[in-house]
């Protein structure tokens, strides 16, 4: 091999002008570790550190195999000159290209082409395929026909071409055909942009027919007569040439069938696997979903979810709140751009209200905020949530290039739409449940698990930031009297009195329990103990209006200065609570001690 010439990245620096938009990531990682895994195929584990080095990524193999990653410009070009240095082949990113379907990456990339059904169909969305993972560069469909396209390559920001990229790009064209059982297409190059073109313009045949099922006669009667002569000589005491070319011709018919058969069953079982891959992928997702319960965590998962299911740059959940959409949870999308897709989905009538797909979102005037970036954002697909989430929602997600998603992104789409809303469904439920089991069921106060939940985060925010608080402790006298005398209806009817006229009284931080019986609490944040009895005070009073026959009684304690764990605060008020009972003759009454 020649001498090691400067690292690459530094070769590729060459002319550094023609790298306007560095800072800006352009290449997606299923370029990187396409090229990563052809350089281990070829030259094994020291292929790929020598690569690395020269190319001034060492270091860094794991992010250039993670397809959701971007490189620069600058950087893919000094992989792509490493590679063809180490592996000392002119052509190495050419044949890289055609060992993408090797490589073992970009499974939802060739399922998503896989399911047009054929490579005329492909060949004419290939377009959208480019925008996946290629951001400074458009591909064109300029003719499409029976076993032939020809495309256009071009650069959309002030680069230059390299030859490197011409090759790789050659090398993709090739394999497509490949996703359907064929043999590789036949790519020529007939104007490239290193010349002084426009564009890099690539002419593509392929036959229509799978290269296993051909069968020709010239070699495969060369490669059998013998064999079959030898046959007819066993059960044929006198074998003609005639009969015996018959007889070699049949032969190789069955062996070709038979080699035919089990091709295309290869071809079956990599497409199940390519389909199995995918949907495994988005099943994990889909099962992060539907293993969150927690409403906040759920929708951030959502929205990153959706992101990545498609490979978008953006993704957004709304919501109906008040009968508009809101956005929720947004995933790489700034505030302007949310209020934009806001007001757009309010522009479209709720007969219309299904799968949107806007290949370019400069053609819609209510989508402006969301070309101004940053990123800008130039193609989007949405699925509505259906009715199992509990409310009207929609599911967006956005690309940074025009025409990028195919219509398997859109299947995606709805399908993580559709597993959201089950699972929203399902944390609201637990939400709702959750929330009864801290209710207490006559006055919807906070029942004494919400209150020692409350405290404890009390005690803890006081750890952390060192606000006192204070923790009362409130119990109607004579309660007792009014179940006596009236029944017990009356006297539940009281303690939703007393309940509403705690609530009432205090402050919109103070917070009401009630503990059981005729017992009450109340935790004020950021409260004293002189400014928590004179609040109190005020609230005791309006308890007791509630009924003339009772009265209420009060003990307050106070963190730090009774206590910093939760049981010598509840001892202190207790103790305070009983002292502050009215003397009743022959002492207090049973039923007035809390």
């Amino acid at each position: 091999m020649a001498a090691v010439p400067a690292p690459y990245l530094q070769k590729a620096l060459e002319g550094a002008d023609a790298y306007p938009a560095e800072a800006e990531p352009q290449t997606a990682g299923i370029t990187t570790a396409i090229l990563l895994a052809y350089a281990e195929s070829r030259g094994g584990r020291a292929a790929v550190e020598r690569v690395l080095e020269l190319s001034g990524l060492l270091g860094r193999e794991a992010e250039l195999r993670d397809e959701s990653t971007w490189w620069t410009l600058l950087q893919k070009h000094a992989l792509m000159h490493a590679l063809t240095h180490v592996l000392d082949d002119p052509q190495a990113t050419r044949r890289a290209g055609s060992f993408a379907l090797e490589a073992g990456v970009g499974t939802p990339l060739k399922a998503a082409l896989r399911a047009f059904g054929s490579p005329e169909l492909a060949y004419a969305n290939v377009a959208r395929s480019n925008h996946k993972f290629s951001r400074n560069s458009r591909m064109e469909v300029l003719v499409v026909g029976n076993g032939y396209a020809t495309l256009s390559y071009r650069q959309v920001l002030d680069v230059r071409n390299t030859k490197v990229d011409c090759l790789y790009n050659q090398g993709l064209l090739a394999v497509l055909p490949q996703l359907f059982g064929l043999a590789p297409a036949r790519v020529t190059h007939g104007q490239c942009a290193l010349d002084g073109g426009d564009a890099c313009v690539y002419d593509v045949r392929w036959e229509r027919r799978s290269r296993v099922a051909r069968w020709s006669p010239t070699v495969t009667v060369a490669g059998t007569l013998a064999g079959a002569a030898g046959a007819a000589a066993t059960f044929v005491p006198v074998a003609a040439p005639a009969g015996a070319l018959a007889l070699g011709g049949a032969a190789a018919w069955a062996g070709s069938s038979v080699m035919a058969s089990r091709r295309r069953r290869a071809d079956l079982e990599a497409e199940l696997d390519t389909r199995v891959r995918s949907a495994d992928s988005l099943r994990t997702s889909l099962r992060q979903l539907a293993g969150e319960l927690d409403t906040d965590t759920l929708m951030n998962l959502i929205a990153d979810g959706a992101r990545k299911a498609v490979s978008a740059d953006a993704a957004a959940l709304l919501l109906e709140e008040e009968g508009s959409l809101m956005v929720q949870r947004a995933s790489g999308l700034g505030a302007k751009p949310q209020r934009a897709l806001e007001a757009w989905l309010a522009s479209i009538p709720a007969s219309a209200d299904g799968v949107q797909l806007v290949d370019d979102t400069a053609t819609v005037p209510l989508l402006g905020p969301v070309l101004d970036g940053p990123p800008p954002l130039t193609s989007l697909c949405s699925a509505p949530l259906p009715p199992a989430a509990g409310q009207r929602g929609v599911l967006v997600a956005l690309s940074r290039t025009t025409h990028t998603f195919l219509p398997q992104d859109v299947d995606w789409i709805e399908a993580y739409a559709a597993q959201a809303a089950v699972a929203l469904s399902n944390a609201r439920l637990y939400a709702r449940q959750q929330e009864m089991a801290r209710r207490d069921e006559l006055t919807a106060l906070g029942n004494r698990r919400a209150f020692d939940e409350a405290l404890d985060a009390e005690i803890l925010r006081f750890t952390r930031a060192q606000r006192e608080f204070s923790v009362a402790l409130l119990d109607l006298d004579s309660f007792k009297a009014v179940n006596d005398s009236d029944g017990h209806a009356a006297g539940d009817r009281l303690l939703c009195d007393v309940a509403r006229s705690l609530e009432g009284q205090g402050r919109a931080t103070d917070a009401v329990f009630r503990l059981g019986g005729d017992e009450f609490a109340v935790v004020m944040t950021d409260t004293g103990t002189d400014e928590a009895r004179l609040a109190l005070m005020r609230t005791a009073t309006a308890a007791a209006a509630c009924d003339r026959r009772v009265g209420a009684s009060v003990g307050i304690a106070t963190c730090p200065a009774d206590g910093l764990v939760k049981d010598d605060l509840l001892r202190v008020a207790d103790a305070r609570l009983y002292e502050a009972k009215p003397p009743r003759r022959g002492g207090r009454a049973p039923d007035d001690r809390p």
